[in-house]
């Protein structure tokens, strides 16, 4: 999704030049009134989706706000003269997608509150980062998948800390 509005112009359709000549008569049989309106709705429905606004001039301004906006989404226009025959026509298609700049994991626990330490000798203890949250920006609603390594455990440590092999998110200590 953009940052911001992206706003998509379109031109309706123009009476040419040599047909607004005022000849007598051109003048009989025309006022020579080109003004119209023109209404943009999602093809084969009756609006715009709401992040979607149509200034009636020909101006589109899109501005997704999240996953749920994401999609393609068939623009059609119809163009109403005061005099003439009413023209419909697919006027654009819309492209939203996603690009997950980044990804956070919460902050470790605090250490006011949890308390992550081990009595030598004792049962081991268990650490499971499973339940950790981790926030996609911007919010683009992608399942993900995610992996866990860790460092290096010093050799003098080797006997006592060792990754967990049925549990890869947790470290038994």
């Amino acid at each position: 999704m953009a940052a911001g509005a992206t706003t998509v112009s379109i031109t309706p359709y123009t009476v040419d030049t040599a047909s607004k000549i005022a000849t007598p008569v051109m003048r009989a049989c025309n006022s020579f009134d080109d003004t119209f309106t023109l209404v943009a709705v999602e093809k084969g429905k009756n609006a715009l989706p709401d992040f979607i606004t149509h200034d009636g001039n020909g101006v589109l301004t899109v501005t997704p706000l999240d996953d749920t906006d994401m999609g393609v989404w068939d623009i059609e226009v119809t163009q109403d003269p005061v005099n003439g025959v009413t023209v419909t026509w697919d006027a654009v298609r819309i492209t939203v997608g996603c690009v997950v700049t980044s990804i956070t994991a919460q902050a470790p626990p605090d250490p006011s509150v949890v308390t992550l330490t081990y009595a030598l000798y004792d049962t081991p203890l268990l650490i499971d980062l499973k339940a950790w949250t981790y926030t996609q920006a911007p919010s683009c609603g992608y399942t993900f998948t995610h992996s866990y390594s860790w460092l290096p455990i010093p050799a003098a440590a080797v006997d006592y800390i060792q990754p967990s092999v049925p549990v890869p998110q947790a470290i038994t200590v």
